[in-house]
């Protein structure tokens, strides 16, 4: 697993950097600027501890700036040691 450092992908700039080639979907929604501003307020970040090394290290996981819920699935933790 790679540790999570950064959330930043997940929000359009100015918020963070999630890239965009201009002819995104999302553009056909109107106003560029205002699209990705919405969308930045509207995004809601969850990331899933799926392994032994995330439980370990999920309150490093749950400091990132950016990410708005942890969860562990259902059948979570059936195969950890």
């Amino acid at each position: 697993m790679g540790m999570l450092r950064s959330a930043t992908g997940a929000k359009w700039p100015p918020a963070a950097e999630r890239a965009s080639t201009g002819v995104d979907c999302d553009y056909s929604f109107g106003n560029s600027v205002e699209y990705m501003r919405r969308a930045n307020e509207e995004t809601f970040l969850v990331l899933q501890i799926e392994d032994q090394e995330a439980v370990d290290s999920v309150e490093e996981i749950a400091a990132v700036e950016g990410v708005d819920l942890l969860f562990v699935g259902p059948a979570g933790g059936t195969s950890w040691p």
